[in-house]
């Protein structure tokens, strides 16, 4: 019962974290755009993304999510799958390419 606690607390310290984090990225006011209502279409277009001091994770993605649909990522540990979420919800930019809604 211990372990599982002690993985409890580990777990919620590291939600904490996350959602008291200050986003680190650049805004351009000059270039916000109001969303259309519903489902939005989602365009990675050459993503290259490297974490800082590191070699690229993600070389030159591209891909497509269609509005509405449903799409898994899968691969090996390591493979980007996490990087890719990231870049989706724009917890972090990519290095080169874009993501386009």
């Amino acid at each position: 019962m211990l372990n599982d606690l002690q993985n409890a607390a580990s777990g919620w310290r590291r939600v904490a974290e996350i959602l008291t984090a200050s986003p680190e990225l650049p805004e351009s006011h000059s270039s916000r755009r109001e969303l259309p209502p519903g489902p939005v279409a989602v365009r990675l277009d050459g993503v290259v993304h490297a974490y800082p001091g590191g070699e690229p994770v993600l070389h030159d993605v591209s891909l497509e999510l269609r509005a509405g649909s449903k799409t898994a990522i899968v691969g090996e540990t390591g493979s980007g799958k996490s990087t890719i979420g990231k870049l989706l919800t724009r917890l972090m930019d990519p290095t080169a390419g874009r993501v386009l809604l």
